[in-house]
C-alpha cells in the first residue's frame, strides 16, 4: 500500500469512528450549557490532554509536545485568566518542518443555537497555527482562522472562497491572543474578534458567511494543526483555555455585594449589583431581573424599584447594571436568587434564561428590649461564701426568635468579696453565650450587699460599642449573729504575763454562732495585720465544722495591741480585750513544759533519745553551760554539748532539745536527771529542771560492721590475720570468756569449714579489758587468692537478749597474687581480613576484671619499603564492659592504612579488685601481649542501599532514613537532607550514623522531628560520601519515596454479620468519617481481615483521566476494599459499602478536577484494572448523612462519580468499553455496554448481525434506576462464543416515570475478532 493510501486509510477510519461516536449518541438531543470546556490543568505533560485526539497528522507532534507548563512555551497571560487558571496549556510542535501536526475535540452543538467559542494561543517563533470548525459528518470545515507572525489574521470558509476575510492587525509571535467567535449553522454565518493580552480587542470581523451547505449540520469537532509554512520551519504554538458553549445573553453576569455580611438590626443595608453580559462581554440592557428570598426567611427583605418586600424586581441600564438593597432583622445565611428571560440574539423566539445566586450572612444584633437577665432564687441569699445566686444573661435579636451566641457577657459593678464562677466553674465574670443565646454565672458571697445587676455584652461583630444591660437586685444577707473568745498565754508560766521576746506567745480561740446559737462553719476571718506583731493562724483563717479557729501573737515590741477582727468581708465586727507584751528582762526565763520520758510511768529504751520542750525559743549559741546529768545508785553521767557521751540537737519549730546517747544508759535502774542551762535569746539561762526515769533494754546486741575485720567483702585480707569483732553494747560473759558466742569460717572453694566455741574467743585488751569486742586468733594460716564466709551467732547482752539478728553472715577474699590474662582477641592473631568485614575496632578479652589506668596499646604497621615495623600514629579511644572484660580501641581522628600488616603490642594492665571500703586495689601486672593482623580494602566508592528504597511506596510516615554501605565511610561532611518533592524547604530532624568508630561509619541514619504526611512524595538527597580509601568518593544523588496512603485492617468473621466501621474518610474539623462496610455471615468461607485504603493522590489522578461520559466527574472519595487472608478471598455474598461525601453546605460536592457537582448525582463506579475503564454500579444517595451506599459482588476500587450535567432524554450516554472483542486478548473477551437514562426504567439490549436478524436477547424488560448504568457481557450465547463479524446492538429503555412516559432505543455496531 502506498504511502498516500496509508494516509487516506487513516483518515477514513478516524471519520468512521467519528460518524459511530455522534450515532451512538444522537439520541439525546436537546441543549447542552458547554459543548467543551478546557484548560489543561489536570493533564499530564507530554500526553494527549482528555478529550483530545491525534488525528489528519501525517506526522505526529515531538514527543515532548501536548500539555506543558514550561516557562519557555508558556507565559503568564496578563489579561487573560478570566475563567479559567493558565499554570498549564495544549503545547504543539511538528515531527519535521515537512508536515502539520494536527489535535482535536469532538463535541456536539446545536445547529439551531449560535455557537460560541473562546481560545487564547500563542505562536512561538514561527509557522501558522490554524483553528478549525468542522460540521458533524466532518467531511467539511465550516471555517478555518490562520493566524501567522507578521500577517494579519484570515478567516477562511471552504468551498465557497468569495466569504473569505481578513483582520487588520497584525500578529505577533511569542505573544498571547484570544480568538472569539459566533457560529451560526442556521443562518451560515459567523463573527470573529481577537483581543490583545491586555485585554483589548485589536480585530473584529462579522456576518462571514460559513460554507454553502453548512446550514445543515451542527459543528461536530474543533481542531488546532501547524502549518508549514511553505516547509520552510517547524510550526509550534501554544493553546489555552478553549471553551464553546451556546451564546447566551447572560454569558459573563456577575453578582456582588459591598456587604457579604450585614446586621440583623432591620435598619442595616446592603447593596447587591448585577451587571448583565452576553458572552463577548457586552452588556445586555432593558432585562427586567428579579431578586428573590427563598422561602424560610422570614424578616429579610429586598428592594429594588419598588417597595421593599421578599422579591424586588428592576431593570438594567444600558451598561447591563442593576442594583438592589437587602436588609433584615432574622440571622443567618440566605441565599438569594437573580432571575431573568430575554430572548436569545439569534432568533427571538428562543427565550434565554438566567440564574444567579448571591449569599448574604446575617449577624445577630443584640436587641436590648427582647434581652433579660434573671436571678434564682429571687429571696436573699446567704453571705457564707457557698449558697449561691443563679444569674442568667440572654440574648435574644430584633427579631425574638433569634438567639445571639458566641458572644461575650461581662458582669460588672461587683464588689470584690462577691466570687462569681461561670457555667464551667472557673471564678470569671466573664462568659459566652450559648446556642440559645444565653450565659449563666454563679454569685457566692461571703460579705452582705444587695444592688442591681449589669451585664455588659460585646458587640464587635456589630462594629458597635459594647450595650450594657441592667436586671433585677440581687441581695446577700450575713449569717453572722454573735462571737465568743478565749484569750491567754500559750504557755501559762508567768503568771499570765507574756514577755516581748519574739516566742512567748498569746493563743486566741474564737467561736462564731448564727441567730439560732448553731456555729457557723466555713466563714471567712479577718484580722488587721499590726506593725512588729506577729499574728499567725494556727489551721488557717476559715471556721471549722464548730465554728472555731485559733490565732497565735507574739512579739518582740512591748506594749499594748488592739485587734481589729471581721468577718463576712468586714461586715461584722468582733470585739476582743487588748493584748499586752511585758518587757523582756531575767524575770521571764526559758521554762520545761513537757519532757520524753515524761516519768518513772514511760517506757524508756536505753538507746532512745531525750527530748525537752520549752515555752519559748532556746538558743543553744547562748546555752554555753547546757549539761544533762545522770545519777542512779551511785552512779554518775554527765553529758554536755560537744562531748562524746551523745548528741544534741534543737527543732526551733518544736521548741524542743533532743539529746541520743552514744551508749546504752544503765538498764532497769531509776535515774535522776537534771537539765541546766538552756538559754534563750537573750541569754536568759532557765531554772535547773530535774525528773526522775527509768531506761529498760530489750533490745539484743548487734554487730557493728564498719569496726569488724574482716569487714564484709573485705579484699586484700592477708593469709596471718585475726578476726576482730565489735557489737554496740557489752556483751554477756563468765569472766573472761563471751558466753554463747560461735564463729564459723567457710572456704568458699572448698567448702571445708572450722567452728569456734567462747573458749578459743578472747576480749580484746585496750589497757582494760573491753566488753563490747572480741578477737579469734586462727590456728593456722589463710590461704591466698581465695574467698572465705563468717558466720557469727550466740552472743547475749548482760540483760540475756539474743543478737540481733541471731546469726550473721559475711564474705571477704585474700590476697590476690593472680594477674589477669588475654583470652581472646580481634582481630584473630595472623588473620587476613577480607574488604568489608573489618569492623574499624580491635579487642581484648581478658580473664577478670582489669585496670587500665597505665595501659599502653602501641599499634605498628609494617614498612614493606624499609621492612620494619613503624607507628601506626592512630590516636585511639577505647572503652571498657566490665561485664564482658572486654577493653575496645577505635581511632577517632585518624584512620586505618588498608592493605598493610598491623601489629598490636599491649602492656600495663593490672587486675582490677573493687574494694567496698576505698579505692580497687590493683596487685598484679599482666605480662606483654602482641599479635598481628592484616585488613583488605579497595578503591571502589562505597555502595549504597537505601531504606526506604528508591521510588518506593506505601512507606511508613514514622519511616526514618537508613542508608548503608558495603564499606565503612568517612562521616565528615556526610549528609542526608530531606525535603516534600518540588520544595526547597528542608523536613527538620536529626542525622546519626550506624556502628560510628570515630570519624567513620557504616551508615547514616536521619530521623524526622515528626511523623511524615501520609499520601506523599519526598526526596531524599544523599551527599558527601567516601570510602577510607582516597578517590573512593560517592556522587551525590537524590531519590524519592511516596509515604502510605491512610488506611485501617479489621477482622471478620465467618460465621456472624460484620458491620465493620473505618475512619480514614473525608477530615471534618479534628476527625475523620468513616467508612462502613456490611459484610453478611457466610459471605467468607474462613475467618480473614478486611483492609479499607484509601488511594494515593498520584493514583486518584491517574484514574481521573478515564472518565467516560462528557460532564462526569471523580470525586476524591476512591478506596480500594482488599481481603487479607491465607484462603479463598472472594466474596460467596453481596456485600454494602457505604462511602461518605462531603459537601459544602449548599448540596454541592468538590470533585478532583476542581469542579463542583450535586451531591444528589453520586454514584459508586467500580474500577475495571484489565480494561483501564469506570464501571457504574450504582447507590442510595443518603443527602442528610451524606453517604452513598451499594452493594457489591466482590471488592476492589471504588469511588464517587457525579455529573454536572441533566440527562434531557430517557436514554443517553451510551458507549462499550470494548470494540471490537477479541477473545485470544485477555483484556477483549468482555464488553459493557453502558448508559444513563433520565428516570427509573425498563432496559433491552438485543443484539442483530449483519443483515438485522436477532441472534440473542442479553437483557428483556430488566429494571434499572436512574443515573449511570452498565451491563457486562462476556460474548457468549447459550454456552457458545459469539462468531467473528460484525453485529449490530439496540438498546431500548422505557420510562417509569409517570410524569415523563416514553420510549427510546439507541443503536451501535461492534466487531469480534478471531
Amino acid at each position: 500500500m502506498n504511502d498516500y493510501l496509508k494516509k487516506t486509510t487513516s483518515i477514513l477510519i478516524l471519520v468512521v469512528i467519528a460518524i459511530f461516536f455522534s450515532f451512538a449518541f444522537s439520541c439525546a438531543e436537546g441543549t447542552v450549557f458547554y459543548y467543551c470546556s478546557f484548560s489543561f490543568e489536570e493533564d499530564v505533560n507530554g500526553e494527549i490532554p482528555n478529550g483530545w485526539k491525534q488525528a489528519f497528522s501525517l506526522d505526529p507532534p515531538n514527543t515532548d509536545a501536548y500539555v506543558t507548563n514550561d516557562a519557555n512555551k508558556v507565559s503568564p497571560i496578563p489579561s487573560m485568566v478570566f475563567p479559567f487558571p493558565n499554570t498549564k496549556a495544549l503545547y504543539i510542535k511538528d515531527a519535521t518542518k515537512d508536515n502539520s501536526a494536527n489535535i482535536y475535540t469532538p463535541i456536539s452543538s446545536d445547529k439551531t443555537r449560535d455557537l460560541f467559542f473562546s481560545a487564547d494561543f500563542k505562536i512561538i517563533n514561527e509557522g501558522d497555527l490554524y483553528i478549525q470548525f468542522y460540521t458533524n459528518d466532518l467531511t467539511n470545515y465550516t471555517t478555518r482562522i490562520r493566524f501567522r507572525p507578521n500577517t494579519v489574521m484570515q478567516v477562511m470558509t471552504e468551498r465557497n472562497p468569495t466569504a473569505n476575510a481578513q483582520g487588520e492587525e497584525l500578529i505577533n509571535a511569542n505573544k498571547w491572543y484570544r480568538i472569539q467567535g459566533r457560529i451560526n449553522c442556521a443562518k451560515a454565518s459567523m463573527d470573529f474578534t481577537l483581543i490583545s493580552d491586555e485585554g483589548e480587542i485589536i480585530d473584529e470581523l462579522k456576518n462571514l458567511p460559513t460554507i454553502t451547505n453548512s446550514r445543515d449540520y451542527a459543528i461536530g469537532m474543533i481542531s488546532f494543526n501547524t502549518g508549514s509554512g511553505g516547509a520552510q520551519y517547524v510550526g509550534e504554538f501554544a493553546v489555552d483555555n478553549v471553551y464553546a458553549k451556546e451564546l447566551e445573553f447572560c454569558g459573563l453576569t456577575t453578582i456582588e455585594t459591598d456587604k457579604p455580611t450585614l446586621t440583623a438590626d432591620n435598619i442595616s443595608e446592603a447593596t447587591i449589583a448585577l451587571t448583565v453580559k452576553d458572552d463577548f462581554n457586552s452588556a445586555t440592557s432593558d432585562v427586567p431581573v428579579t431578586l428573590s428570598v427563598p422561602e424560610g426567611h422570614d424578616g429579610v427583605f429586598v428592594k429594588g424599584k419598588g417597595n421593599w418586600g421578599e422579591t424586588a424586581t428592576a431593570i438594567t441600564d444600558s451598561n447591563g447594571q442593576v442594583q438592589f438593597k437587602i436588609r433584615g432583622s432574622k440571622s443567618g445565611p440566605v441565599t438569594l436568587t437573580a432571575t431573568a428571560e430575554h430572548p436569545a440574539n439569534w432568533d427571538e423566539g428562543i427565550i434565554q434564561q438566567m440564574t444567579k445566586t448571591l449569599t448574604i450572612t446575617f449577624i445577630p444584633a443584640v436587641s436590648s428590649e427582647n434581652s433579660t437577665i434573671t436571678i434564682q432564687p429571687a429571696d436573699p441569699i446567704s453571705a457564707d461564701g457557698v449558697s449561691s445566686a443563679q444569674v442568667t444573661v440572654k440574648l435574644a435579636g430584633f427579631d425574638p426568635t433569634d438567639r445571639v451566641s458566641n458572644r461575650e457577657v461581662t458582669l460588672l459593678d461587683l464588689p470584690p468579696y462577691v466570687t462569681v464562677k461561670d457555667g464551667a466553674g472557673n471564678t470569671s465574670n466573664k462568659a459566652d453565650t450559648d446556642e440559645n443565646g444565653e450565659a449563666s454565672f454563679w454569685l457566692t458571697s461571703k460579705g452582705s450587699w444587695q444592688g442591681p445587676i449589669k451585664a455588659q455584652v460585646d458587640r464587635t461583630d456589630e462594629e458597635l460599642e459594647p450595650l450594657v444591660l441592667e436586671g433585677q437586685t440581687l441581695e446577700f444577707k450575713g449569717l453572722l449573729f454573735k462571737s465568743e473568745y478565749i484569750l491567754g498565754p500559750e504557755y501559762d508560766v508567768y503568771n499570765g504575763k507574756v514577755p516581748a521576746d519574739g516566742s512567748s506567745s498569746f493563743i486566741l480561740e474564737l467561736s462564731l454562732f448564727d441567730e439560732t446559737d448553731n456555729p457557723v462553719e466555713g466563714c471567712l476571718v479577718d484580722i488587721e495585720p499590726i506593725t512588729s506583731l506577729t499574728i499567725e493562724p494556727l489551721g488557717g483563717n476559715i471556721t471549722n465544722k464548730q465554728g472555731k479557729l485559733l490565732y497565735k501573737f507574739y512579739t518582740q515590741v512591748p506594749g499594748s495591741y488592739n485587734l481589729n477582727i471581721t468577718a463576712e468581708a468586714g461586715t461584722f465586727v468582733i470585739a476582743v480585750p487588748v493584748l499586752t507584751f511585758e518587757v523582756h528582762t531575767e524575770e521571764y526565763p526559758p521554762v520545761v513544759v513537757a519532757t520524753i520520758p515524761k516519768d518513772l510511768n514511760d517506757d524508756y529504751e536505753v538507746t532512745d533519745p531525750i527530748q525537752i520542750y520549752f515555752n519559748k525559743t532556746i538558743d543553744l549559741e547562748q546555752s554555753i553551760n547546757l549539761s544533762l546529768t545522770f545519777n542512779s545508785e551511785g552512779k554518775q553521767l554527765v553529758a554536755k554539748q560537744g562531748d562524746t557521751n551523745g548528741n544534741w540537737d534543737y527543732s526551733q519549730t518544736d521548741k524542743k532539745i533532743t539529746w541520743t546517747p552514744a551508749k546504752p544508759l544503765w538498764a532497769n535502774l531509776q535515774i535522776n536527771t537534771t537539765l541546766v542551762g538552756a538559754a534563750d535569746s537573750a541569754g536568759f539561762p532557765m531554772d535547773p529542771y530535774s525528773w526522775n526515769i527509768i531506761a529498760i533494754d530489750t533490745t539484743g546486741p548487734a554487730l557493728i560492721d564498719s569496726a569488724c575485720y574482716p569487714r564484709p567483702g573485705e579484699i586484700e585480707v592477708p593469709i596471718d590475720a585475726k578476726v576482730k569483732l565489735t557489737f554496740d553494747e557489752p556483751i554477756y560473759s563468765e569472766g573472761d570468756t563471751p558466753v554463747g558466742l560461735e564463729i564459723m569460717l567457710v572456704n568458699v572453694t572448698t567448702g571445708q569449714s572450722q567452728t569456734f566455741s567462747p573458749v578459743d574467743i578472747s576480749f580484746v585488751q585496750n589497757g582494760t579489758s573491753r566488753k563490747d569486742q572480741v578477737e579469734l586468733q586462727l590456728p593456722d594460716n589463710l590461704s591466698a587468692d581465695t574467698i572465705y564466709e563468717l558466720e557469727i551467732s550466740g552472743a547475749l547482752d548482760n540483760a540475756q537478749n539474743h543478737m540481733e539478728p541471731e546469726v550473721v553472715t559475711w564474705r571477704f577474699s585474700t590476697i590476690d597474687t593472680i594477674p589477669p590474662q588475654v583470652v581472646a582477641e580481634y582481630p584473630a592473631k595472623d588473620s587476613v581480613i577480607p574488604e568489608g568485614s573489618f569492623e574499624r575496632e580491635i579487642s581484648l578479652s581478658f580473664s577478670e576484671n582489669v585496670d587500665l589506668s597505665d595501659a599502653v596499646c602501641s599499634i605498628m604497621v609494617w614498612n614493606e619499603e624499609r621492612e620494619t615495623w613503624e607507628d601506626a600514629n592512630l590516636v585511639l579511644s577505647s572503652d571498657y564492659d566490665e561485664v564482658t572484660l572486654t577493653w575496645t580501641l577505635y581511632p577517632v581522628s585518624t584512620e586505618w592504612i588498608y592493605n598493610k600488616e598491623y601489629k598490636v603490642i599491649v602492656s600495663g594492665v593490672r587486675d582490677k579488685i573493687e574494694d567496698p571500703y576505698g579505692e580497687p586495689k590493683t596487685p598484679n601486672l599482666m605480662g606483654e601481649y602482641s599479635w598481628q593482623f592484616k585488613p583488605l580494602l579497595s578503591a571502589s566508592a562505597p555502595e549504597p542501599q537505601e531504606n526506604p528504597g528508591k521510588n518506593a511506596t506505601g512507606v511508613s510516615i514514622a519511616q526514618q532514613i537508613e542508608i548503608t554501605f558495603n564499606k565503612a565511610i568517612v562521616t565528615e561532611n556526610t549528609a542526608i537532607t530531606l525535603k516534600l518533592k518540588g520544595k526547597a524547604e528542608p523536613i527538620p530532624g536529626q542525622i546519626s550514623f550506624i556502628n560510628e568508630f570515630g570519624t567513620t561509619a557504616t551508615g547514616i541514619i536521619f530521623k524526622p522531628a515528626d511523623f511524615l504526611q501520609y499520601d506523599t512524595w519526598y526526596e531524599v538527597t544523599v551527599s558527601g560520601i567516601m570510602g577510607e580509601l582516597a578517590g573512593s568518593e560517592l556522587p551525590d544523588y537524590s531519590y524519592n519515596f511516596r509515604t502510605e496512603a491512610l488506611g485501617a485492617t479489621k477482622s471478620l468473621a465467618s460465621e456472624l454479620d460484620n458491620s465493620l466501621h473505618f475512619a480514614i474518610g473525608p477530615v471534618v474539623g479534628d476527625s475523620r468519617r468513616e467508612i462502613n462496610v456490611f459484610v453478611p455471615a457466610g459471605a467468607v468461607k474462613e475467618e480473614t481481615q478486611l483492609s479499607v485504603l484509601n488511594l494515593t493522590t498520584d493514583e486518584k489522578l491517574e484514574l481521573n483521566r478515564h472518565i467516560w461520559s462528557e460532564g462526569q466527574h471523580l470525586s476524591p472519595d476512591i478506596y480500594e476494599f482488599r481481603l487479607v487472608g491465607s484462603g479463598d478471598t472472594s466474596l460467596q455474598k453481596k456485600s454494602i459499602i457505604t462511602i461518605p461525601f462531603t459537601d459544602d453546605g449548599t448540596g454541592n460536592v468538590l470533585m478532583l478536577d476542581g469542579s463542583m457537582v450535586p451531591a444528589s448525582s453520586l454514584q459508586v463506579f467500580a474500577w475495571n484494572s484489565a480494561r483501564g475503564e469506570w464501571i457504574p454500579t450504582g447507590g442510595r444517595v443518603d443527602l442528610d448523612a451524606q453517604t452513598v451506599s451499594c452493594e457489591v459482588n466482590d471488592f476492589g476500587i471504588y469511588g464517587l462519580l457525579g455529573t454536572t450535567t441533566t440527562a434531557k432524554e430517557i436514554l443517553s450516554d451510551v458507549a462499550l468499553t470494548v470494540n471490537p472483542l477479541a477473545f485470544p486478548a485477555e483484556h477483549r473477551q468482555e464488553t459493557t455496554f453502558k448508559f444513563r437514562l433520565s428516570s427509573p426504567g425498563i432496559v433491552t439490549l438485543v443484539i442483530y448481525d449483519s443483515k438485522g436478524k436477532v441472534v440473542t436477547t442479553l437483557l428483556k424488560d430488566v429494571p434499572y434506576p436512574n443515573g449511570y448504568n452498565a451491563f457486562t457481557w462476556d460474548g457468549y450465547i447459550d454456552g457458545k462464543r459469539i462468531r467473528p463479524g460484525i453485529y449490530l446492538y439496540r438498546l431500548f429503555a422505557t420510562s417509569l416515570d409517570s410524569a415523563n412516559r416514553g420510549d427510546v432505543w439507541v443503536s451501535g455496531t461492534f466487531g469480534v475478532i478471531r
